[in-house]
């Protein structure tokens, strides 16, 4: 329950799927009110009756053995451990830095892939990808910024965006290309390993694999901004090369928005003749 509530907020919807809020629950939560409320008749006749002694001392045997194992649990979940370059980092046993430190692996692995708050997710890192585009926590209140240029133009310029993740598409679209909008974006990305892109609410629409002729017949405004990781270098020569033979002059932009201007991500002008 204080998991739930912890996860509402005034001006965003999240989703309390079962695994944040359950019927079970509430059943436990009545279960602990009543056995508050009767403790105290219980308390006043255990002395009588074998069996309001047995009911008695069984409901506090009961609280505090659920009492024992729930919150060591949530003191070992508060205290993981982050990983970074794949060396474990010993954090406090202080909640609040932990959960701080925990908070800036989450960054660093966003805009460095360098810091992973678990083994788990250096493999499978699209649970954090996917807390950040939800809008989840601190990232409930996170304003979008533009990596572009003054001189991008929102109304007419197109969007090229590669990305190792397609999770990593809707992250560079929902923090990093401010007023852009998703027709005017064009991504390339492998197929979803885990969990579809295809449940967020404004999916990617324009999506490839490869690039192709289809790619490239796509490209109509006269500035298209390109962006791309370096785990994606291989296949940024094969679009360099079909848009150099559509016409467009190949330009490196560099990126001065905080906090991405230290991030490993490139940025590039593809400019019509």
């Amino acid at each position: 329950m204080l998991v739930a509530l912890g996860r509402a907020h005034v001006t965003h919807t999240f989703i309390l799927g079962s695994r944040f809020t359950t019927i079970a629950m509430w059943w436990w939560v009545a279960l602990f009110l009543l056995i508050a409320e009767t403790q105290g008749e219980l308390r006043k006749a255990y002395r009588r009756t074998l069996s309001m002694r047995t009911l008695y001392y069984g409901n506090m045997t009961m609280v505090a053995l659920v009492l024992a194992l729930y919150l060591p649990l949530n003191v070992i979940m508060a205290q993981s451990i982050a990983r970074v370059s794949d060396q474990p980092v010993v954090l406090t046993p202080s909640i609040g830095t932990t959960v701080h430190q925990a908070s800036e692996c989450m960054e660093r692995y966003f805009t460095h892939r360098d810091c992973f708050l678990n083994p788990l997710t250096a493999e499978f890192p699209e649970p954090m990808l996917q807390f950040a585009v939800y809008r989840l926590g601190e990232y409930a209140d996170r304003e979008a910024v533009s990596i572009l240029p003054a001189s991008a133009d929102p109304t007419a310029d197109q969007v090229i965006i590669n990305a190792p993740l397609r999770w990593f598409n809707l992250y560079i679209r929902e923090f990093m290309l401010k007023g852009f909008s998703e027709d005017q974006i064009l991504h390339l990305a492998p197929p979803d390993d885990h969990v579809s892109t295809n449940t967020f609410p404004v999916p990617l629409d324009q999506l490839w694999e490869t690039p192709d002729t289809e790619f490239i017949n796509a490209l109509t405004a006269d500035q298209v901004w390109y962006v791309t990781m370096p785990e994606r270098a291989s296949l940024d020569e094969a679009v360099f090369e079909m848009a150099a033979g559509d016409g467009y002059i190949l330009t490196p932009v560099a990126i001065t928005a905080a906090p991405f201007d230290t991030a490993k991500f490139s940025l590039y002008l593809l400019s019509g003749e």
